[in-house]
């Protein structure tokens, strides 16, 4: 079975050679944006889109912007005639995943294809062998359109077979219905948005087709074997264990601190020597006495402190002389 790209561009002689040339793949064309939403709006099996920018109506940024709101994993490659940098700027600021500029190189467009087939296919998570090609396409198809509630019908539709083969080959090949399938597939897009998003449960269901929660609900715990709810709270534990033990120690995000050592000068000294406070009921000082030239001779008094310790001038109302008390002998 071929991959099929959708080729989205005005110019249908353009759509009709890039079809002869890749062959290999089944090319789905769309004449303008509003068309290419619609192919992608319904079931699909496309794994890359090619988007031309300048088409009437809407312009290729908006819908490259649209496509990437309803499907981020889905490829978009961008096509522009001009070799402007502000138009591959814009694209790539758009979250487009490349571009090619026209006249396209047949070797580099061919390469470019096949890179983005081949990561939709890892995206997709098909096992390595063992399963016929049908029935990897089948999955690839559920896995893309799980926000959809594929039908068989769709699934039929997508690989050109009718239904009742379909359920017998997926059943042979795989040891479970396709209804099985499609509800594991639901369920692990479920986890997913449960880990990693604070939507509410009616958000999720209603966002995975369900627009009854109870029946989602009864979905998830017939495989989980738990409510969406008991499956949020182990996940936010687990995520709390995984983050107390990368968490270091407290021990081991204290740094010791420097021992302070004291810069000295070069040629300093030693450091003199702290003056010690006389001890309790020391004898105050002598008075002393001083003579001053045409005065005559006086005394300075001292008085010991109330401590007992080192005494001060006694202060009198006569003879103060720079805030010091004098008495003439």
């Amino acid at each position: 079975m071929k991959d099929a790209i959708l080729l989205v561009d005005d110019n249908q002689a353009f759509r009709e050679e890039f079809r002869e040339c890749f062959d290999m793949y089944e090319v789905v064309q769309a004449a303008d944006g509003a068309e290419a939403l619609r192919i992608l709006s319904q079931a699909h099996a496309i794994c890359l889109v090619l988007l031309d920018v300048m088409m009437p109506g809407m312009r290729g940024t908006e819908v490259l912007r649209r496509i990437k709101e309803a499907d981020p994993n889905l490829g978009v490659v961008i096509l522009t005639a001009y070799s402007s940098k502000d138009v591959a700027v814009e694209a790539l600021k758009a979250h487009a995943d490349d571009y090619l500029e026209k006249p396209i190189d047949l070797a580099k467009t061919r390469a470019l294809i096949e890179k983005y087939v081949a990561r939709a296919r890892d995206a997709d998570g098909m096992p390595p062998g063992g399963i016929p090609e049908t029935v990897e396409r089948i999955q690839r198809f559920v896995r893309r359109n799980v926000r959809r509630r594929v039908t068989l019908d769709d699934v039929a539709a997508a690989v050109y077979l009718s239904p009742k083969y379909v359920s017998r080959l997926f059943k042979e090949a795989t040891g479970k219905s396709f209804t099985e399938f499609r509800s594991e597939a639901l369920v692990e897009r479920a986890r997913e948005l449960l880990a990693e998003t604070g939507s509410s449960i009616a958000g999720i269901a209603a966002e995975l087709g369900y627009e009854n929660p109870e029946s989602f609900i009864r979905v998830f715990k017939k495989v989980s074997r738990m409510t969406p709810r008991e499956f949020r709270t182990q996940a936010a534990r687990r995520d709390e264990t995984r983050t107390e033990t990368k968490r270091p120690s407290r021990a081991s995000r204290v740094r010791p601190r420097p021992a302070r050592v004291a810069a000295k000068s070069p040629g300093a000294g030693p450091k003199p020597a702290r003056r010690r406070r006389p001890e309790a009921g020391a004898a105050a000082p002598a008075a002393k006495t001083v003579s001053i030239s045409g005065t005559g001779s006086y005394t300075r008094e001292t008085r010991p402190r109330a401590h007992g310790g080192s005494s001060r001038p006694g202060r009198r109302r006569s003879g103060c002389h720079r805030g010091r008390s004098w008495r003439r002998r």
